[in-house]
């Protein structure tokens, strides 16, 4: 018995290790693409990466229980994108009329770069993992959907839930 939860817990410890190592890749790799545009862009401890999202109170409410869809844009900084554009802190506050900006350490292998606006961009839904405490792939089962048919899915549950209220 004793044999099968050391097996068991190092199962668990090798899986922990092997997704650390491959979110820490992914960071190192969307780290070099900055880079060669002149953004920094820091890598946390726990292999995430530090970005920042400005919308609304009511979006924040359904960015908490939801999370967030494929195609959200980010920044690497509160104030600005990376080309020196309005940034979250802008687009809460002003935009929004005192809406929120999240915070977020974001898994690097659900993130993307906009080479041509600085901004960065989720390809798949993230939502917050309590355990390890970085927005990631929501569910493992969409891990292979693409962010267009993930964006189609977003729009096909908004047009039901508009005739539903319609109803």
């Amino acid at each position: 018995m004793q044999k099968e939860a050391e097996c068991v817990s190092s199962d668990i410890y090798v899986d922990y290790i092997k997704d650390f190592q491959e979110r820490l890749i992914a960071a190192q790799v969307l780290q070099a693409e900055c880079a060669e545009y002149g953004i920094e862009l820091p890598i946390n401890a726990d292999g995430s990466i530090t970005l920042y999202h400005g919308t609304s109170s009511q979006a924040a409410e359904k960015i908490k229980k939801e999370g967030f869809w494929a195609c959200t844009y980010f920044s690497h900084s509160e104030n600005f994108t990376g080309y020196g554009d309005e940034g979250p802190e802008w687009y809460a506050n002003v935009k929004h009329n005192k809406g929120r900006v999240f915070k977020i350490h974001a898994d690097a292998r659900v993130i993307d770069f906009a080479s041509g606006s600085g901004e960065f961009y989720s390809t798949n839904r993230m939502k917050y993992n309590e355990k390890t405490q970085i927005w990631q792939l929501s569910d493992y089962k969409e891990k292979n959907k693409s962010a267009i048919e993930q964006y189609v899915d977003n729009v096909s549950i908004k047009k039901q839930s508009a005739s539903n209220k319609e109803r």
